[in-house]
């Protein structure tokens, strides 16, 4: 049997429909604000306004939450065969232990989960890494810049690309995780630093990965410290995607043609119709932010708009 949880119904409540069964309560389809308890076992439980949430005597639901705000359509002890009915507010969305099966284990709370970065604390690093050519000068020997600037100078932005970057109109604070020496991101930290020249809106800032052992913990792909990771962010440094370390276009290729170094030396440059594909694969992850961040009803709400 499958333990109950609470589903999205909407913006204005949450809903779970519970059946009878010979040996207790399977969960069952959303209907919505509503909310039904179907009791087969007078030993369950009871709902009320001033009672708790749940079904105290039963080892599938072993958390009680506290209802003041909950209004019952009934409120007294279940009988056998007996519906109960109640309308949940969205706050309570946590109110219901969800497991994916009946064992002690899985009725303990989650542990190990961590905790990320504040916002805050992601400001505090977008402040600490550095502007694409002081992140150069700081970082890259003059080889490794020699690389840098002979990718950057292969860049190029069609005029459909520019246009669309420039009507970025939300803040749009990024950080990329780099590694001056590193191949991958000499084709493709460049990319990156044409975006932000198309738009104002875009505040970029290159963080070496040793430099915040911390954050860069947070950034990690496959389990790996990999290099270039972009993380997005919200103007107030709300996070909203992380994306790395090569694009699709870019994996594709390698498959095709090798299953060798885990990151190249950016010796040889990739042709130009690969180079192309990639900026294209990382336009559309800072597209798709921008979207997020524009319909945002929260910014929305802040700005007007």
């Amino acid at each position: 049997m499958p333990a109950a949880s609470i589903h999205a119904a909407g913006d204005v409540g949450w809903g779970l429909l519970c059946e009878a069964k010979p040996h207790g309560l399977q969960a069952g389809r959303t209907v919505g604000r509503l909310v039904l308890w179907v009791n087969a076992d007078s030993a369950m439980g009871f709902l009320g306004p001033s009672a708790f949430f749940g079904l105290p005597n039963h080892p599938r639901f072993a958390r009680r939450v506290d209802l003041g705000v909950v209004r019952t359509r009934q409120a007294r002890v279940f009988r056998p065969g007996m519906i109960a009915a109640a309308f949940l507010p969205r706050s309570l969305e946590m109110a219901l232990m969800s497991s994916p099966a009946d064992s002690p284990a899985s009725r303990q709370a989650m542990t190990g989960v961590g905790a990320p970065p504040t916002p805050e604390a992601w400001a505090a690093a977008h402040a600490t890494a550095l502007p694409y050519e002081a992140f150069l000068a700081t970082h890259a020997t003059a080889e490794q810049r020699r690389r840098w600037e002979a990718f950057h100078a292969q860049v190029s932005l069609t005029a459909s690309q520019r246009q669309l970057l420039g009507g970025f109109t939300r803040t749009m604070p990024v950080i990329v995780l780099a590694g001056a020496w590193c191949g991958d991101c000499v084709n493709q930290c460049p990319i990156f630093e044409h975006f932000a020249a198309a738009s104002p809106s875009i505040d970029l800032r290159f963080l070496d990965r040793e430099a915040l052992p911390g954050v860069a913990a947070h950034l990690r792909v496959c389990g790996g410290q990999r290099v270039p990771v972009v993380a997005f962010f919200s103007e107030d440094f709300t996070p909203i995607l992380v994306y790395g370390d090569r694009t699709l276009s870019a994996y594709r290729a390698a498959v095709a043609s090798q299953l060798g170094s885990a990151c190249a030396s950016g010796a040889v440059s990739p042709p130009a119709d690969a180079i192309a594909a990639v900026v294209g694969d990382w336009l559309d992850q800072f597209e798709r932010v921008h979207h997020i961040l524009r319909l945002s009803a929260r910014l929305r709400q802040k700005h007007g708009d």
